[in-house]
């Protein structure tokens, strides 16, 4: 989807400890594969987005947990498997 001598970036992890890259194709279409696991200074705006409403976070919702089940919550967000985005619960108010 990428046009020839462009860039693809990849943005946070895979969901699978295993990814198929075309390497080949990437090599003769001269494209550059860019990886990158935080982006730097973006949280006070992403926050920001999801406590305004501009943001959605349901869809990749895919499990709550309360502060007391902090262990529990931990455990769940490395099964890649079947979590994409954990949420943990503070104390209300």
């Amino acid at each position: 989807m990428v046009r020839r001598g462009g860039k693809v970036v990849l943005v946070g992890m895979i969901a699978s400890q295993s990814c198929a890259v075309p390497f080949n194709q990437m090599t003769t279409r001269e494209i550059d594969l860019i990886s990158t696991f935080r982006q730097n200074g973006v949280f006070a705006c992403s926050a920001q987005m999801l406590v305004s409403g501009a943001v959605d976070p349901r869809p990749i919702l895919t499990g709550a947990f309360e502060l007391a089940d902090v262990q529990a919550a931990f455990s769940a967000s490395f099964d890649s498997e079947r979590r994409l985005k954990v949420l943990l619960n503070g104390p209300a108010g």
